[in-house]
């Protein structure tokens, strides 16, 4: 049997391509930057079915990744949608809240930052504050609450290496860095001078 490929050129296989954004006619129209507003309408089926029949790879690629931005900015939308109903449900359990959270301070041995929880502002007013200032500790401030926000704290001091003073769960050392993680934290404080307690615990060394 004749050989009907006999006497025509050698077809050779394409080389593998590598598209990069200089393959396209717009590159910067595909590429994903975080600077470009995102939106959720940007994949089009129908121009990506047309550059399948066509195999117009441009087309597709360029679709494809057009598809990943708007995959993108659903889900950032959706996650900013959940922290912002966080946010609210929070606010609306701070207004029915009557448990608060609080500071205080103690210049004996190194210098401690007592953080607490106490039910009411009434149980802690008559009886919580009371307490503390006669075992020698200085009032710092106090707000509105939970139990949760004074967890969530102890468990950041922990994760920092920060270790509650012996024998107890809710002291820890008065330093400069902590005092910047109960501000970050919106824990109460004094926040027109936060570092005179510092001061005043220097002070107190240099009388001893």
């Amino acid at each position: 049997m004749a050989d009907l490929h006999a006497g025509q050129p050698e077809t050779k296989r394409p080389e593998h391509k590598v598209f990069t954004a200089k393959d396209f006619d717009h590159p910067e129209d595909w590429a994903y930057r975080k600077d470009l507003p995102l939106s959720v309408d940007e994949f089009d089926p129908e121009l990506f079915r047309r550059g399948l029949e066509s195999n117009e790879t441009n087309t597709m690629l360029r679709t494809l990744m057009m598809s990943h931005r708007s995959l993108s900015a659903l889900v950032i939308q959706q996650q900013s949608q959940i922290g912002l109903m966080a946010k609210q449900i929070e606010d609306i359990h701070a207004q029915s809240c009557t448990s608060i959270i609080y500071s205080y301070v103690d210049y004996s041995t190194g210098g401690w930052i007592k953080i607490g929880f106490s039910k009411s502002i009434d149980e802690f007013d008559k009886t919580r504050s009371k307490e503390h200032e006669r075992n020698g500790f200085e009032f710092v401030a106090k707000k509105i609450g939970t139990i949760k926000r004074e967890d969530q704290l102890k468990k950041i001091m922990k994760n920092k290496g920060e270790e509650p003073r012996y024998r107890t769960k809710e002291q820890y050392r008065l330093t400069k860095s902590n005092i910047d993680l109960l501000l970050r934290l919106d824990w109460p404080w004094n926040v027109e001078n936060p570092y005179q307690y510092l001061q005043k615990h220097k002070q107190i060394d240099l009388n001893l």
